[in-house]
Formats: C-alpha cells, sequence, structure tokens
C-alpha cells in the first residue's frame, strides 16, 4: 500500500515538473505594432487603472501570454529587478481596448513594433557631450580669445566645464538615451544654426557670430534634454534625420534656385526648425514601423548618397549651384533609398545599424584600392569607387546578417541584448593631447 502510494506522488511530481509554464511575447494592440510600453508612452496614451494596473516607476512593461491560461505583464524596474502583474483573459481585453483607443486619438507611437526602449544613457552622457565639446564647441570658445595662453585656457576650462556639467546632470537626474542623444544633436543643430544666421545678417564670422552660435549651442542642449524626455529613442533619431534631410533638400532647391552665400546660409538655417517637426512627424504617420537603429541606418545611406554626388561634381572647378544640386540631392535621395530598402522591410536595433555603418566604412575604404591601383587622384573616381564600395558593404551585412524584418516579434531574451558602441572621440582627444591611458574605439557588451 504504501509503495502504490510512493509510486502515485511520484507521477504527481513529475506530471508537474513536465507541466512548465511557458510566456510567449505578445502586442499590446489590435494592429500588433506595440510591443513595449515606457513610461513616456503610458503618458501619452493616457494610461491608468483599472485598464492599466502598473504602479511606481518602471523602466519599460511587456505582455506575454502564459501557456497555462490568462496574461502577464513584466515592468522592469529601474533597479534591474522584474515585477509582475497577472491579467485575466477580460482585463488583457480591457487593456488592449484602452491602448487601441488612445492610439487612434494620439496617432501610432513612434517605433515602439520591435524598437528598443529608451534606457538611461548613463555615462554614455557625460562621454558624448564631452567628446562633442572638445572637437566643437571648445574650439569655437577658444576662437574668441585673441591671446594663446587665454585661448588655451578657454579650451581646457570649456572642456572640463562639459564633462562635470553633464556627468552630474546624468547622476542627479535620469537622462535617457533619448534625451542625451536629441541633447547632443539638438546642441549642434542650434549652434551651426546661429552661426548661419549670423554669418546671413553680417556677411562674416566674426567673434560676435561665434559667441551666438556658442551660446545657441548651449540652449539648444538644454532644450534637448527637456524636449527628449517624452521621446523614444526612435523619436529623438527621427528629429535628428528631419533637420538633416530638410536642410539637405533645402540646399539643393536654393542652389537650383540661385542662392549663394548669405542667403543660402539664411535658408538652410530657417529649414530646421520645419525639419525637427516633420522629423518626429515622420515615424508617427508612416505606415510601417521605423526604429532608432533604421534611421541610424539611413542617415549611413544618406552620407554614401553624398558620395555619389560627390563623384557627379567630381574634381573641377564645381560652381556653388552645381555643388549644392549634387550633393544636397544625392543626401537627400540616399535617405529616401534607406527608407525604402531599410527602414520598411526591417526593425534594425542600435546594434545593428552600427554593424551597418562598420560595413559601409569598411567597403568605402576598400573602394579606394581602385583610384589607387589606376594611380589616379580624380575626383570623381575617388567618390564614386568609395561610394560603390560602400553600397557593395553595406548589402554584404544585410546579406549575411539575419536582421529582423518588419512585424517580427523580437524573442524574450533579447532583452537587455548585446550592444555594439563606436566612438573613436576619446582615443581623438588622447592622440591630441598625447596623454597615456586606454581609449577604447569599438565596444561590445552583452
Amino acid at each position: 500500500m504504501r509503495a502504490a502510494l510512493v509510486t502515485c506522488l511520484a507521477l504527481v511530481a513529475a506530471s508537474s515538473i513536465r507541466a512548465q509554464t511557458i510566456e510567449t511575447p505578445v502586442p499590446f494592440d489590435s494592429a500588433h505594432r506595440v510591443l513595449v510600453v515606457t513610461p513616456a508612452l503610458a503618458e501619452r496614451l493616457h494610461l491608468a487603472e483599472p485598464a492599466w494596473p502598473v504602479r511606481g516607476e518602471y523602466r519599460d512593461v511587456r505582455l506575454y501570454s502564459v501557456s497555462q491560461g490568462g496574461f502577464v505583464l513584466v515592468a522592469l524596474l529601474p533597479s534591474g529587478a522584474l515585477q509582475r502583474y497577472d491579467l485575466s483573459d477580460a482585463q488583457r481585453s480591457a487593456l488592449g481596448s484602452a491602448i487601441d483607443g488612445a492610439m487612434a486619438v494620439s496617432g501610432r507611437p513612434i517605433g515602439q513594433a520591435g524598437a528598443e526602449p529608451s534606457e538611461p544613457a548613463g555615462n554614455g552622457y557625460a562621454r558624448h557631450i564631452t567628446v562633442l565639446t572638445a572637437l566643437g564647441y571648445a574650439p569655437l570658445t577658444a576662437s574668441l580669445f585673441d591671446a594663446g595662453s587665454a585661448a588655451g585656457a578657454a579650451y581646457v576650462l570649456t572642456t572640463g566645464a562639459a564633462f562635470f556639467i553633464s556627468y552630474d546632470a546624468a547622476q542627479s537626474r535620469q537622462i535617457t538615451r533619448a534625451q542625451g542623444d536629441l541633447s547632443a544633436d539638438l546642441g549642434l543643430a542650434a549652434g551651426a544654426g546661429a552661426v548661419a544666421v549670423g554669418y546671413a545678417a553680417t556677411g562674416n564670422g566674426d567673434k560676435g557670430v561665434r559667441a551666438a552660435g556658442v551660446g545657441a549651442a548651449l540652449i539648444g542642449t538644454i532644450a534637448g534634454l527637456e524636449l527628449g524626455h517624452r521621446l523614444t529613442d526612435a523619436e529623438a533619431h527621427a528629429a535628428t534625420v528631419g533637420m538633416e534631410a530638410t536642410a539637405a533638400s533645402t540646399w539643393a532647391i536654393a542652389a537650383g534656385a540661385g542662392a549663394t552665400g548669405r542667403g543660402m546660409a539664411a535658408i538652410v538655417a530657417a529649414s530646421e526648425p520645419v525639419g525637427y517637426l516633420l522629423g518626429v512627424r515622420y515615424p508617427r504617420v508612416a505606415s510601417y514601423t521605423v526604429t532608432a537603429g533604421d534611421l541610424n541606418a539611413m542617415q549611413t545611406a544618406g552620407l554614401v548618397g553624398g558620395l555619389v554626388g560627390g563623384a557627379l561634381i567630381g574634381g573641377g572647378h564645381a560652381s556653388p549651384r552645381q555643388t549644392g544640386l549634387a550633393l544636397g540631392a544625392a543626401y537627400t535621395a540616399g535617405l529616401l533609398v534607406g527608407d525604402g530598402a531599410i527602414a520598411r522591410p526591417f526593425d534594425l536595433t542600435t546594434a545593428d545599424a552600427n554593424l551597418v555603418t562598420i560595413g559601409a566604412f569598411a567597403g568605402g575604404v576598400m573602394g579606394l584600392a581602385i583610384p589607387l591601383v589606376a594611380q589616379t587622384g580624380n575626383g570623381s573616381v575617388v567618390s564614386g569607387s568609395a561610394a560603390a564600395g560602400a553600397t557593395l558593404g553595406m548589402a554584404m551585412v544585410f546579406a549575411s546578417t539575419n536582421f529582423r524584418h518588419a512585424g517580427e516579434i523580437a524573442p524574450a531574451t533579447q532583452r537587455g541584448a548585446s550592444r555594439l558602441n563606436i566612438d573613436p572621440g576619446f582615443a581623438v582627444f588622447g592622440l591630441a593631447a598625447r596623454a597615456p591611458g586606454r581609449y577604447p574605439i569599438v565596444s561590445f557588451k552583452f
């Protein structure tokens, strides 16, 4: 009798072990576009109880179906811990209806399907701002002083202050990658725009114009932090791409109309705010998902297009009109090709986009072998060979890598997946300062 009881208990235990719970990621909405809900998205969609049971601070929330029935919300907390909320079928249906209704009013969320939610930027924000300052803002500040010693002091003080201020900001408040990226890009765009406006007004780049550029860059950097608070990574990158695309197309159109010099500078500078607004709207109204990685790869395609434009004008004495038409139109065309060939069929992560950029760079360098073998310095041949090599390099990366296609759900194991980071700025800065130390150019974190 005891042996039979032990056998029955063993069978029950074995059955329980085999009945493992399987959780499968599912979309929140009926259109299968919202796979991740960030605090910014929850605020935009006005999600609240009882449909939205998540409380407190969190980085992102994902929805899973449970093999034994029902659903579960899994919230990633700022500490890295996971908090779970069990949902019945009725609760899951109510949540889906709430999100569908909110999306019908506010528009499709940017880059949510398959996109990486905006995580804390951490010390990466301080590194980004410091490198940008060392290579751009600090030299511009130093140029405001005539004496060499004063200029040198201004350079080192500006660079050092940029590090400590950005590092303190990153430590005292949770700056997301979207905020960090938009802050750096908007600061650069604002500084360049102010210099262009100053040149258009005065016809020169004297100290007053350069000082305005430094001040505008600081204002743009701060504004980027505030504007990026409610943005996803895709939104932040889309704003930058929008400004670049509008500036390039405006340059081409204005050059075709005969604008030059001060008039050209004013027109291009005036296009930046319009480009920002259009860029932010682009992923929202697109009929396909646009991720931050897609946008990064589109920028690479735009640069390849710029090489094609360089091949068109060649190494001769091209007029400003020819230069603007060729480079501006070619860069814009490269972005459009990237939209059709990359953003539509793929949902790239930022790590994927970095790999595409490396492929384009490596292919472009290999393409330069053609003019070297031919022993020619013709600008058309050099630019054309680099463009052809970069295009081939990008194509080889896409052909040999299993990138996620549009609409595919990323496996749960990809949460916090490996990331490839490329940052040569510190290496250049260290080399210029002749300071011994380690300056990683490429890092891979997993």
